[in-house]
């Protein structure tokens, strides 16, 4: 996985110098600690407005959530835009920091030659309101008797004599 810093580092100066000029609007819409194959991390929710059309973008930290420094945490980053999909989502995929989800999973040569982690300027806007989230525990629903019972007899029908 790479860090914020390293995605940063890589993503061509125009494209930050965008991000300056155009995006309109940040709203958190969730920060929650979640759990996945890749392990325990927070993770953002974000809609971007740059131009016109408000963007989705996920973050997902990982690592020590004490560390002070949050950009230099391993991290998983997705947006919904074209230039993430058809610049940014291969390459991260294969640094296990995205997942191909809207492009065809085949690399762009023409314009991403090296394969660079490059991050588009929703997610580099983004980068600026980390630090500042507060994190909380996401919300689980207790099981009903019900399922507790369904789920026990359920057991009992794969394993004799587990209950």
């Amino acid at each position: 996985m790479v860090s914020l810093n390293q995605i940063y580092k890589y993503t061509p100066a125009k494209i930050k110098k965008v991000t300056l000029k155009t995006v309109k609007s940040i709203r958190k819409v969730r920060a929650t600690y979640n759990t996945d194959e890749y392990g325990v991390h927070q993770e953002a929710l974000f809609k971007v407005v740059a131009t016109t059309i408000p963007r989705n973008v996920v973050v997902k930290l990982y690592g020590d959530p004490k560390l002070k420094n949050i950009y230099q945490r391993p991290v998983w980053v997705h947006c919904s835009c074209e230039w993430f999909t058809f610049f940014c989502e291969y390459p991260l995929t294969k640094r296990r920091s995205s997942k191909i989800i809207n492009s065809n999973g085949q690399a762009n040569r023409e314009k991403n030659p090296r394969q660079w982690p490059y991050a588009c300027k929703h997610i580099i806007a983004v980068m600026s309101k980390l630090p500042k989230i507060k994190f909380k525990l996401a919300k689980m629903k207790a099981p009903s008797d019900e399922e507790v019972e369904f789920m026990l007899n359920e057991i009992d029908k794969y394993i004799p004599g587990a209950s």
